[in-house]
């Protein structure tokens, strides 16, 4: 359960500022009102700029991570910065806020620092600020909350403030940075006054008010040098309002039209390496989601395309999305149809499954909030909350709803994402949908029917094109259907290029935009071709903030879903202390024609027997290499980098740095360790303290090339990084067994980077194999299990000296096209020859299998080139002996 900050009756007025403009000194937009700031009201401030250094990568740069980190050994430090303003009398409480990514037994300090000129994209631990004072410590934490630290000490007036979180043992900690943007840290300032201020109003994490319900303000606009409103002023935007009677509840009847709709921006304006992250052009500009006169230009517009209600994505308790709710539900009362209502989708059971006790603590919070507010959807006096679902749910979600709903009394009505086989659960909610935004109609006859008018992600082809004649006659379809929930995907998803909102695209005489033209006429007239438009001139409601460079953070607060989601990955409990190597790959917006990213993969290198094999692999890629220029390159190593049966830091230096080495000297290598590697020669101990009686070979030899990083206080070679358009993940491997800190930091990763449409992971070991020296190891199948969750792509082994290829297979070794992962074994790098096969248990989905090559020569030895494009890879099996390609295709992202 979340941490929840209560507010007073009345008395506290919760503020947040959004700092979009750190370095620049523009005006953006805001809404504000005056109001007096009562005796403890409380302003809210988000950080400005977060970042951490590591004592192991000293000279090293996190300023662009989607998490912050803490340690006590290796010293991890993070820093965070705020501009505090409009402090007016006297300040009684400070309380930092910030969302634990892992769990903590022991917390963390909080110490101020008195130089606040640092820069978020240029601190290393090298120039970090000096610690000062502390002003708080945390206290213990599981994962996945918020974390609440009284900071009274560190201010008592306005200005800069920069503050940095020390570890207090060797226990690792993940927290989010302001990249996460619905888990950006914030300050809540309570101020004991009777004077006036002028501020914009949010409610912080997880906090709930019972303060009475009064008339909306109207937003008035003034400039706010660094600030802009998530949530303007508007007294009822959380506040849970008296049930009215069943007479008085006026609510749409079946069939209900309705639409999907997204209250995440202006931070989905800006991701994933794109400023906007659109295709489109909005009407109304790039605008806030939390301005009430675009709220109620929304329902004027959705009413006009005889829309009856609206489903806001929802992304749990404190989250951007929730505190918006009460926000939109506020505005309804006072726009042009106060009868438009609102639901909720909840967005969470696609990312993990949800408890019992989390479903039931998140529906009585819905109702105690929104429920029995009169502009939320109710149906049978039943307060409505749509479900998503991922891919791999079944009866047992609806077995978890149906159940912590019925223990509650029954008080929500229950809409799940239909699944295959839904229709015969034992156990039924009140109805079902469908969203799948790629699919121009979807019928759940007797339940609902849905309809896209396109679909066009930012970065991506059209996977569904815009059609306005088919649209039209789809909303006849629709109409005709008589289905009770008549369903629009969407509103305004502007990121997958699914919005009907007007856009000068398809911008109309009506000012709704065509597609809402066509709903509005029930499909029974083709709408004419848009009106000729020019870009508007006017300043929008919101100027995103300028991208960072470097690689773009991923996940954002506002996953991007696709008609086939990606699948959810476990709650992650630990991460990482690093997220990945080195300087990162740098992904352009658009990529040059023809020159998409490549990465080479091989495995079990080198020993002293195989030189001249090893420097025909090394002379295959470099020519490889050669015939791409200008054109970026990595070569991932799936382990055994030196064979060696225990391998000592000559073995390396001889053998695989007068070979593969030039990889290493050119910054391009990418290995794991392999089990040869894990049995170097010599002991080394572990950052918890653990002594391992080999290994230290490897990590003597590589030094800071080694890709050593602090997983749970173990030293493994667990690391991602993206290249390209792909999220690539190299894991650490303990000779077929799964090791935690390993599984923890691959459920981790991918859930991080959830939004992500193709990935790739390599290991050495792999779970399912025919090579005749080692074959199977089924006790890796949990991490299969990781990857098949969250629609990873590719996998890469090696440890079986041949080259095998399966289809798409499940986590079971079944083959599976729909959502399996395309399986390479590659040992091809110039080791012993191991001829002849054994029965793999995924036997039936083996596609190739050469234990030499060409047939009849006593090795096989070669590389696989992997051309990743934005939503594929084209697969070369290169033969080193003579440089042919022997096997080949394309592996399409999920």
């Amino acid at each position: 359960m979340k941490n929840v900050h209560t507010r007073q009756k009345v008395s506290r007025i919760f503020i947040s500022l959004i700092i979009v403009s750190v370095l620049a000194g523009t005006g953006v937009t805001a809404f504000t009102r005056a109001n007096p700031a009562r005796a403890n009201s409380t302003l809210t401030f988000t950080t400005v700029a977060d970042s951490y250094v590591n004592q192991s990568d000293p000279s090293k740069n996190f300023g662009t991570n989607p998490s912050i980190r803490v340690d006590g050994s290796p010293v991890v430090r993070s820093f965070l910065s705020f501009n505090i303003s409009g402090i007016s009398g006297t300040i009684s409480k400070v309380t930092l806020q910030i969302f634990a990514n892992s769990s903590s037994s022991s917390g963390f300090d909080v110490n101020k620092i008195s130089n606040t000129t640092w820069q978020e994209k240029s601190i290393t631990y090298n120039n970090a600020p000096a610690l000062g004072d502390k002003v708080g410590t945390s206290k213990k934490f599981s994962s996945n909350n918020w974390v609440s630290t009284d900071v009274t000490p560190l201010l008592n007036a306005d200005g800069a403030i920069s503050i940095a979180l020390t570890g207090i043992d060797s226990t690792a900690i993940n927290l989010a940075a302001r990249e996460d943007n619905s888990h950006a840290a914030q300050l809540l300032v309570e101020v004991a006054s009777s004077a006036t201020s002028t501020a914009t109003r949010t409610s912080p994490p997880g906090a709930t008010s019972t303060s009475p319900a009064t008339p909306a303000p109207t937003a008035a606009r003034t400039n706010v040098p660094t600030a802009t409103s998530i949530n303007p002023p508007n007294p009822t935007s959380t506040q849970p309002n008296p049930a009215p009677t069943q007479s008085g509840d006026i609510q749409p009847g079946f069939p209900i039209r309705a639409v999907f709709y997204y209250p995440w921006f202006p931070e989905a304006w800006n991701q994933q390496g794109y400023n906007p992250f659109t295709n489109y052009t909005p009407s109304l500009g790039f605008y806030d989601s939390s301005s009430v006169s675009t709220i109620q230009k929304h329902i004027s517009n959705m009413t006009y395309g005889n829309i009856s209600a609206a489903i806001l994505s929802w992304w749990g308790q404190g989250s951007r999305t929730d505190q918006r709710v009460g926000t939109i539900l506020g505005a309804t009362p006072g726009s042009s149809n106060p009868n438009f209502r609102w639901s909720i989708y909840y967005e969470n059971e696609s990312l993990r499954n949800p408890t019992l006790a989390e479903i039931q603590n998140d529906l009585q919070y819905i109702q105690s909030h929104y429920g029995s507010n009169p502009s939320f959807l109710r149906v049978n006096g039943k307060f409505v909350v749509f479900v998503y679902a991922d891919a791999t749910d079944g009866c047992g979600m609806a077995d978890r709803w149906v159940q912590a709903n019925n223990e509650l009394g029954h008080p929500a009505y229950i809409v799940l994402k239909v699944f295959s086989g839904y229709r015969y659960c034992a156990n039924q909610p009140d109805s079902w949908h469908q969203y799948s935004p790629a699919v121009a109609t979807d019928e759940q006859k007797g339940y609902s029917y849905a309809i896209s008018p396109g679909f066009w992600k930012k970065g991506e082809a059209a996977r569904l094109a815009r059609d306005l004649t088919k649209w039209t006659a789809n909303v006849r379809s629709m109409v005709a259907s008589g289905d009770p929930w008549q369903l629009v995907t969407t509103f305004n998803e502007w990121g997958e290029g699914t919005s009907v909102e007007s856009a000068s695209e398809w911008v109309s005489a009506s000012g709704n935009g065509q597609y809402l033209d066509v709903l509005h006429d029930n499909g029974n007239t083709v709408p004419p071709p848009p009106i000729p438009t020019v870009q508007p001139t006017n300043t929008p409601i919101f100027s995103p903030t300028p991208s960072r460079t470097g690689t773009p953070s991923s996940p954002t607060s506002t996953p991007i879903r696709t008609s086939t989601p990606p699948g959810p990955s476990p709650t992650p409990t630990q991460t990482a202390t690093l997220p990945g190597p080195g300087p990162t790959p740098t992904r352009t917006s658009t990529p040059p024609p023809g020159n998409d990213p490549i990465l080479f993969f091989v495995s079990d290198l080198v020993s002293g027997g195989s030189l001249s094999r090893a420097q025909a692999v090394v002379n295959l890629i470099n020519n490889l290499m050669s015939q791409h220029p200008n054109t970026q390159m990595l070569v991932a190593s799936g382990g055994d980098n030196e064979q060696e049966s225990s391998p000592t830091v000559s073995n390396y230096q001889n053998y695989f740095g007068t070979t593969f080495g030039t990889f290493v000297t050119q910054g391009i290598y990418m290995q794991v360790r392999g089990n040869h590697d894990i049995q170097s020669a010599g002991s080394y101990t572990d950052y918890d303290g653990t002594v391992h009686n080999t290994g230290a070979a490897y990590w003597n030899y590589f030094g800071a090339n080694a890709r050593m990083h602090n997983i749970e206080g173990k030293k493994l070679t667990d690391y991602s990084y993206d290249l390209g358009t792909w999220h690539i993940i190299g894991l650490d491997q303990l000779n077929g067994s799964v090791n935690q800190p390993t599984l923890d930091f691959l459920t981790s990763d991918l859930a991080a980077h959830s939004s992500t449409t193709c990935q790739l992971v390599y290991w050495h070991v792999p779970t399912y194999s025919s090579g005749a020296s080692h074959g199977d190891s089924p006790n890796l199948k949990p991490l299969n299990q990781a990857e098949y969750i969250a629609g990873v792509d590719i996998q890469l082994n090696g440890h079986d000296h041949d080259y095998q290829r399966f289809y798409p297979i499940n986590p079971s070794g079944t083959r599976d096209d729909a959502r399996g992962i395309t399986t390479f074994v590659a040992g091809i790098g110039a080791e012993d020859n191991r001829t002849g096969s054994q029965t793999s248990i995924a036997q039936a989905a083996s596609a190739v299998y050469m234990d030499t090559f060409p047939p009849g020569t006593s090795h096989a030895i070669g590389v696989i080139m992997f051309t990743l494009h934005a939503n594929s890879a084209d697969y070369k099996l290169y033969d080193a002996n003579n440089g042919s390609v022997i096997d080949q295709g394309t592996v399409v992202c999920h």
